[in-house]
This record gives C-alpha cells, structure tokens and sequence, in this order.
C-alpha cells in the first residue's frame, strides 16, 4: 500500500495499526463508540482492555460486551470494571486497578459522557451539574488518574473523545447544554497534553 493512497474498506484493521502487546482503558465502553473502540483495539491486537462503567444498572451490559469481545479475539483479556468517572477517587481507583491487574496502562479512551434532550430554559440546575460532571470533570478525572500513572511508567496515549455539538447545534435533537463541555474537551486535550 502506497503512502499516498488510501487503504482498501476491506483492509484489515492489522495491517492499519497495532496494539499488540498494549493494555487499554475505555470509559463508556459498555456501548456506542465506547464498545466499537474495545472491539477495533482488541481486533488490532491489544493484551487487555477495561471496559469502565457508571453503574449496577450497566454491569450486566458491560461485562456480556467483554465476555464478547474476549470470545471474538482470545488473545486480548476483556474486563468490566465500574466507576463513576464524576467521582475522582472511584476513577483513580480502577485506574490504578487496571494498571496493577494487567501490568500496565498503555491506551486510554476518555469516552464516558450523558446527553440531554431537555431544552436549556427547562433544564434544572441538578442535571445540569450531573451533565457537566460527567462530560467535562469526568474527563479531566479520567486523564488526570491515566496521566499520573502514565508518567511514571513510560508514557502512553490518552484520547478524548467530545460531541460534534462542541462546533455546532444540531437540530431538531435539543442538545444545548452538551455544547459547553464538548468545547471545553477540546481545550483540556491540548491542555492535559501540554502539562505531561
């Protein structure tokens, strides 16, 4: 395949790029873009990936997706782990359980996030704080927990993932309120990457 030619919608992820031998955390993994990025790392030949979830309610969905994937690719462990990213000490926590369980923290994916359709007049300020605690303090938990053990074992990549709504308002779906932490992901990536 030529540098300057795109690779064929029938060119296995492998040959695009590896993870062999990588241990990967996912926030929101148990579903949506969180679960295609555990199924892409494992099929690109990641040893572990931890599925983060928020809740009991999300336990069973969690860890049937890493009973799959793991049954799908052998060779990559796949585990369900639960923290509420909102809360600093539970994502610090299973981060450093990650880290421990499978001998290191190579790959994280800042993806856990909650969406609202409520109009922003109507929105209480409850659900207001929840949203922007998990969608904006919830990442910066996220990478801060990766950051610190990244930093003392040999580096490793966080990536964030934010709402296309971080540029724009997508109508008719009320979105509004998912604005402001999406921009402010965008800031804290360069940030977070700066400080380390």
């Amino acid at each position: 395949m030529s540098l300057l030619s795109a690779p064929s919608e029938n060119t296995p992820l492998s040959r695009l790029f590896s993870l062999q031998d990588k241990v990967c955390l996912v926030t929101g993994g148990n579903r949506g873009i969180g679960l295609a990025v555990c199924q892409g790392y494992a099929e690109a030949g990641a040893r572990a990936i931890a599925i983060i979830h928020s809740s009991e309610e999300t336990s069973a969905l969690a860890k049937e997706k890493a009973k799959e994937i793991t049954e799908a690719y052998p060779a990559c462990s796949v585990e369900a782990f639960k923290a509420d990213v909102s809360k600093t000490e539970e994502i610090e926590a299973v981060t450093k359980e990650v880290f421990a369980k499978f001998g290191g923290l190579d790959v994280v994916v800042v993806n856990a996030g909650v969406y609202s359709d409520d109009l922003a007049l109507e929105m209480t300020p409850e659900h207001a704080v929840h949203i922007n605690a998990v969608n904006h303090l919830g990442a910066l938990y996220t990478a801060q927990s990766a950051a610190r053990i990244m930093k003392d074992n040999g580096g490793g990549k966080i990536i964030f993932t934010a709402s296309i709504n971080g540029h724009m308002v997508l109508r008719p779906q009320r979105e509004s309120i998912v604005c402001l932490p999406s921009i402010r992901l965008a800031c804290m990536s360069v940030g977070v990457g700066a400080d380390t």
